[in-house]
């Protein structure tokens, strides 16, 4: 049973084996040189480290047998949208219905009973039923949160008054740049992109909590990370990318499910370099840092979901009870929670299929809806989404490695290292003998170094803390001749990085040239290893050596 559980993958570029528990998310990293020890006798010796034990299937028992339990609500104002963006889900489904007021006054008092942490107001677009909006903004109990996802070209002065009053959260959906955002479109054919900037600047100066909902598409996919950078420049701290769900017509904008994977990561990374929080990827990152296994990804698998539709009609579904799709919508609550015995049986962890993959743990199933849609029945597993939670687990896995077991990693500078290099000069001047007159010079000589190719220059990294920790440098002095630089933080001194520093240095030159490296004479760690890399004494006056080498 143990055994069934462990699954170990390989990444033989980064030197390391990573074996995971899908269960307990439970990890550990060798060396290719300590795995191949351990392989012999792999399974005790796995078990002794990740110290697994059968305590997690308490867990399971609690999730496999919760009672209904509401943390989100769903309320579905209205079918109509003043937009008509190509891959959307909802529009087709939502046969344009709005939510009367006498409709809204039986939601808002079964709201009020049953109290879910929190309340979204979904359309179409909400700011097309604005009446009603906003009789469920002013009555809804006050210790429930509130959030409004609309596309924003409707927001003005009034609605931005009202929801910061309300302390209500507001969403506006932006894939990205203006050429992100080419199939979000009026009906006439007009673009929306300049009219959702508006309404975020108009929410933002009244002082709104606004958050963006971003679809991937084929034409953004490849520019995750740069609009992660785009977000932080409209002064937005959270956002979530979504990925499209296909709907048979709009399968032509769906990304490969794998390259999907990479960029999100990549975005991911991107977030956390810049103090923001993408929703997606960050919620299998914890799951995957706490080792916590993640049960569900959809609410309503677990349980915590009641959503409303445009006719007051209840399921655990946004998608469901905007379609009124049959069996999974209902009058009242009473048999709503008689449905959820039948949805409990869908969660990954119920799946024979699911219990031997190795992204288990993270997964928390495929959206119900998309199955249904792809097949006919809700809880399929759906083949896509399995290829992307896989390639995930593999992002996640090295993002772990990096930032935890081994995080630092020889790199070439970019123009976003600068503030990083500017940081490690001060520590430089205070800590070391080395003449530096200004930080800011030298960040940028380091950098125009690389890009007018007037020497070599690499840097290591911390990945775990964004930081550049030190840097070499090789400059062109004339056409065989360099001179050596090199530098490390103080607090990443006597750990091996001068020295991995300058083995990766030595190996970019691809012609024979004579390098030439100077320091102080008291200098005993600095000389020790110019020697132990090959370097010979070429002269010693005022103070001061200096070491050659043939390279």
């Amino acid at each position: 049973m143990m055994s069934k559980r462990l699954y170990v993958l390989y990444n033989p570029g980064a030197g390391y084996v990573a074996v995971i528990d899908n269960l307990t998310l439970k990890k550990v990293y060798f060396t290719l040189d300590e795995f191949e020890r351990i392989k012999s006798n792999f399974e005790v010796e796995v078990s002794r480290v990740l110290h697994l034990s059968d305590s997690d299937s308490h867990r399971v028992h609690k999730i496999r047998n919760r009672n209904f339990r509401p943390y989100i609500s769903y309320v579905v104002l209205t079918g109509n949208c003043n937009l008509a963006c190509e891959y959307c889900y909802i529009e087709p489904i939502a046969r344009r219905k709005s939510m009367d007021m006498e409709t809204a006054q039986r939601v808002l008092t079964t709201l009020n009973t049953i109290k879910p942490e929190k309340v979204v107001f979904y359309g179409g677009d909400p700011l097309t039923n604005k009446d009603v909006l906003y009789y469920f903004l002013e009555n809804l109990d006050n210790t429930i949160k509130k959030q409004i996802i609309t596309n924003g070209t409707l927001v003005d002065r009034e609605f931005a008054e009202k929801v910061y009053e309300t302390n209500t959260q507001v969403s506006v959906s932006l894939d990205g740049g203006f050429f992100d955002n080419t199939h979000r479109i009026y009906p006439k054919g007009e673009k929306a992109f300049y009219d959702a900037l508006r309404g975020i600047a108009i929410l933002k100066a009244q002082g709104v909590n606004v958050n963006i909902s971003a679809t991937i598409h084929t034409h953004n996919v490849y520019r995750l990370p740069d609009i992660v950078d785009f977000f932080h420049s409209l002064g937005v701290k959270g956002f979530g990318f979504n990925i499209m769900l296909r709907t048979g017509y709009n399968d032509r904008l769906s990304p490969d499910p794998k390259t999907t994977a990479y960029f999100l990561y990549k975005a991911m990374v991107r977030a956390i370099q810049l103090g923001m929080y993408e929703d997606r990827s960050f919620r299998r990152l914890k799951a995957f840092l706490e080792e916590r296994f993640k049960f569900f990804d959809c609410p309503w698998i677990a349980f915590q979901a009641i959503d409303f539709g445009p006719d007051g009609n209840i399921g655990g579904c946004q998608a469901f009870v905007a379609e009124g799709t049959p069996g999974f919508v209902f009058s009242n609550i009473s048999d709503y929670k008689k449905s959820l015995e039948k949805i409990r049986n869908i969660a990954t962890i119920n799946y024979e299929k699911c219990l031997s993959c190795p992204a288990l743990g993270i997964c928390g199933g495929v959206c119900p809806y998309h199955a249904l849609l792809k097949t006919g029945k809700v809880g399929i597993i759906d083949e896509d989404f399995c290829k992307f939670v896989n390639e995930t687990l593999k992002y996640l896995i090295h993002y772990y490695y990096r930032t935890h077991v081994d995080p630092i990693i020889i790199d070439t500078p970019s123009y976003r290292d600068f503030p990083s290099l500017v940081r490690l000069c001060n520590n430089l001047k205070e800590t070391s003998n080395m003449s530096i007159r200004d930080c800011n010079d030298l960040a940028t000589s380091l950098l125009k170094m690389k890009e007018l190719e007037t020497g070599i220059v690499v840097i290591a990294r911390d990945l775990g803390k964004n930081a550049v920790v030190g840097f070499a440098n090789l400059v062109f002095k004339d056409k065989n001749t360099v001179e050596l630089g090199i530098g490390v933080h103080s607090n990443y001194r006597r750990k091996g990085l001068g020295s991995r520093l300058l083995d990766s240095l030595l190996k970019q030159p691809d012609r024979r040239l004579r390098i030439y490296a100077e320091t102080f004479k008291g200098n005993v760690a600095v000389r020790k290893l110019l020697e132990k890399k090959g370097f010979k004494l070429a002269s010693e006056a005022n103070g001061r050596v200096k070491y050659e080498r043939l390279l």
